[in-house]
């Protein structure tokens, strides 16, 4: 799990590294009505994540369509986003613009991502590697922050396996500045019980080494000329078990250590009506260390390895306004690299990439149509091109109606645990690539219900698979292709002045192997459900608050082959929350109890990784 790439891309355990150059959203939720984009895409605004109350962000996404989390255990565990069978190195995570996808691994994390100044998240779907460079194969998470109105708050939380999490947010506004800032805590023992086979007995044995330890603080500043300055900086160190097999509990005493600092800072330089050209840059500090005493296959003292990745990135954006048709040109420069241990020795201990990409947007929108175009080139020093494009229209057939199209391209540069790694890298591979095109349905026929429908189909080449080259060796390689063919539907009601609302969703997908091996051709892609339905209701009430939560996963293998016993079984969750708001002149109390997993259903996301059973938080808010 310490490694990436050490598996293939559709099944790699981790997401440590570097970030890539920031990118740049054009369409945003803030600018864009939902009902005409061309891109089938979910919105989670800050009411709507503050209800579900999350510790930590793979919590705030089992609503959205299309979208799995795959996740290594509890609290303290990895957690890793795919979006439409893709896997994590296939989609895209930004975090205000910034590409989190790192380059060692090509995947994120997303259980580190401090949720204390989040503001939206929209998830796009689609092939969008036109619009967001690299990565964006098969969706893009975007990840927005914002400056809250209020001028302190204050969290507290206490949960079952001795967890905890605290975070103190404080802004001040002025006319034409905003200040914002905090710190966020949360810890776990990692403890819990699950069951495992011994001499053909289940038995209960608790989880080991699960722990996790986490410290972020964060800052950001908005002035004049749409002026942002942002800076986050984490600290966490985690126990790292291993995967859980018959009579063997490993890994009991590895771990894994992070420092990581991000900065950006952007300014408008030209803004008027006609014409804005904005200016952005991205830094990046991040500090690994990963040891395991019991791990001697590296020498009688075990594994104590440490990798320091640095990135930078500047890019410059221009956006041209007419009454028919707005033009985005965006240039980027991008240097990372990675200094550490279990290289190739080829490599030595560093290696560097270096980036350059221009793409260019049209998009044109009349009364009942909107269209748009847009075209990329990437340039990377070490593994060539890649060229990608996109076209998509939305038909507004009536107010009610809107009918929508989408064709793209993306790509995904091979990692540098892909192209590097000891043992495992390949430096002659090839970027990933796909050609994903979708057809959608928005339908709002009554004010009080919202329902939306797509159909998409992939085609992937050059994928990045392990191949075994010796009975102790794999190797990564460019394998064939892969093949998706999915329906998504989603659905939001609400009634009684919203005092009440409810909302489903449903996604079915068939994801293939077609890259001619022998046994696995033809086979379903490991990990991906095949079927993920999700549905909440909620009733709010003056100060109190009541929500119900299911979500069903459901089969999926854990090898590739398709073989029967590979199959992991699907699961049903249920989640309760009871929540009441109690006002004191100035300030206000807010309180929530939160069950997960009502039921205490014992199952595994990975196999070998059990997820904790039944667990209970209590979450308190002070607004000041």
């Amino acid at each position: 799990m310490a490694f990436a790439g050490l598996t293939s891309a559709q099944d790699a355990d981790t997401s440590r590294g570097i970030v890539k150059p920031p990118v740049e959203v054009t369409a945003t939720a803030d600018t864009i009505d939902l009902a005409r984009s061309a891109i089938d895409r979910t919105v989670l605004t800050a009411q709507e994540l503050r209800a579900k109350a999350p510790y930590q962000l793979q919590e705030s996404l089992s609503d959205v369509p299309g979208l799995f989390v795959r996740q290594y255990g509890g609290l303290g565990g990895l957690a890793a986003v795919s979006v439409r069978g893709g896997s994590a190195a296939q989609t895209l995570v930004l975090l205000d613009g910034i590409q989190l996808n790192t380059v060692q691994s090509g995947m994120v994390d997303v259980a580190t991502i401090p949720m204390a100044m989040i503001k939206r998240i929209d998830v796009q779907r689609g092939a969008l590697g036109a619009v967001n460079g690299a990565n964006a194969m098969t969706g893009c998470v975007d990840i927005r922050l914002g400056i809250p109105q209020t001028g302190l708050r204050l969290q507290a939380s206490s949960a079952s396996f001795n967890s905890w999490k605290g975070a103190l947010v404080g802004a001040w506004n002025a006319d034409e500045f905003a200040v914002g800032g905090g710190a966020e805590m949360y810890a776990s023992d990692g403890s819990y019980e699950y069951e495992q086979e011994v001499d053909g007995t289940l038995i209960p044995i608790n989880r080991k080494n699960g722990s996790v330890r986490s410290a972020s603080m964060f800052v950001r500043a908005e002035g004049p000329h749409s002026t942002r300055l942002t800076m986050i900086a984490r600290q966490t160190s985690r126990g790292v078990p291993g995967a859980v097999v018959p009579d063997v509990i490993p890994q009991t005493r590895a771990a894994f250590d992070e420092v990581d600092v991000l900065g950006t800072a952007g300014r408008a330089i030209v803004n008027t009506s006609a014409l804005t050209l904005r200016a952005d840059v991205a830094m990046r500090y991040l500090d690994q260390r990963y040891a395991d005493p019991d791990a001697t296959i590296t020498g009688t003292s075990g594994i104590d390895a440490r990798f320091l990745a640095r990135d930078c990135a500047g890019y410059a954006t221009m956006h041209v306004h007419s009454t028919t048709i707005n033009h985005t040109i965006k240039a980027q420069y991008g240097f990372a690299d990675l200094r550490g241990t279990f290289l190739q020795a080829e490599a030595g201990d560093y290696v560097h990439r270096q980036q350059i990409g221009l793409g260019y947007r049209a998009e044109w929108q009349s009364e009942h149509v909107s269209a748009v175009a847009s075209a990329r080139a990437d340039v990377y020093g070490d593994v060539g091109g890649a060229l990608s494009g996109g076209v998509g229209a939305a038909w507004l057939v009536r107010p009610q109606l809107t009918l929508r199209g989408h064709l793209g391209t993306g790509f995904r540069p091979p990692a540098f645990s892909e192209l590097y790694f000891l043992n495992y890298g390949n430096i002659h591979l090839k970027p990933e690539r796909t050609v994903m095109t979708s057809i959608g349905i928005h339908w709002r026929q009554f004010e009080w219900l919202v329902a939306d429908a797509s159909m998409f189909a992939s085609t992937l080449t050059n994928l990045i698979v392990s191949v075994p080259v010796s009975p102790m060796v794999t190797s990564a390689m460019n394998i064939g292709s892969a093949r998706s063919l999915g329906l998504e539907f989603g659905s939001t009601a609400h009634a009684w002045n919203e005092r009440f609302t409810a909302s489903w969703s449903y996604t079915v997908q068939d994801v293939r192997d077609y890259s001619g091996r022998a046994g696995i051709d033809g086979t379903p892609i490991v990990y991906v459900p095949s079927e993920m339905i999700s549905a909440h209701v909620q009733w709010k009430e003056t100060d109190v608050m009541g929500r119900l939560e299911w979500s069903y996963t459901g089969f999926r293998y854990a090898q590739a082959g398709g073989e029967a016993t590979s199959l992991l079984a699907p699961y049903h969750l249920v989640n309760a929350v009871l929540g009441t708001t109690i006002h004191a002149r100035s300030s206000t109390l807010n309180l929530q109890l939160r069950i997960d997993n009502l039921f205490d259903v014992r199952y595994a996301v990975v196999r070998g990784y059990p997820m904790p059973g039944t667990m209970m938080r209590l979450v308190s808010e002070l607004v000041l």
